[in-house]
C-alpha cells in the first residue's frame, strides 16, 4: 500500500490525468444513457399520404397515440366529419381543433382491434347533402 502512494506521489501529473479520463468518461456516459430514452421521440417520422390529392394527409406516432393532421384547405367552407366502424378499439381525442379547412386530431387507442377510421367532408346544397369529391 506504501508502494501505490509513492507512486502516485512520484507521477501525480499521470495520475492526474487518467483521474480527468475517468471523469469524462463517466459523464459521457451519463448523458448517452439519459438521451437513450427518449431516442423514440427523436426518430418519429411524420409521413404523409394522398399527397397528390386535394386531402393530404400526415401521420405521426407519439407517446402511444396518433396524431392525424388533415388538409383540406382547398375547400375551406367545409368541415371534417369522423367516423369509426368500432368505437370500442380507438377515440378521437377532445380538444381537436379545425381552421381553414385543416384539421389535427389525436387518435387515443383504447384496445387492441381493428377498427376503419374515415374523415369525409360533406356539405348542402338545398335540402340534398353530398360528400366532397
Amino acid at each position: 500500500m506504501k508502494r501505490s502512494f509513492h507512486n502516485i506521489k512520484e507521477h501525480w501529473i499521470l495520475a492526474l490525468v487518467c483521474m480527468a479520463v475517468l471523469l469524462t468518461a463517466i459523464v459521457f456516459a451519463v448523458i448517452v444513457m439519459k438521451n437513450a430514452g427518449s431516442s423514440d421521440e427523436r426518430h418519429a417520422v411524420r409521413q404523409g399520404y394522398f399527397l397528390d390529392t386535394d386531402y393530404p394527409v400526415y401521420v405521426l406516432e407519439k407517446g402511444g397515440n396518433v396524431l392525424l393532421e388533415l388538409d383540406g384547405s382547398k375547400p375551406p367552407d367545409l368541415t371534417w366529419q369522423a367516423a369509426f366502424s368500432d368505437e370500442t378499439v380507438a377515440a378521437l381525442a377532445d380538444g381537436t381543433n379545425e381552421a381553414s379547412g385543416k384539421r389535427k386530431v389525436t387518435l387515443t387507442l383504447a384496445a387492441t382491434g381493428y377498427t376503419i377510421l374515415s374523415f369525409t367532408r360533406s356539405a348542402q346544397i338545398g335540402s340534398v347533402s353530398y360528400d366532397a369529391p
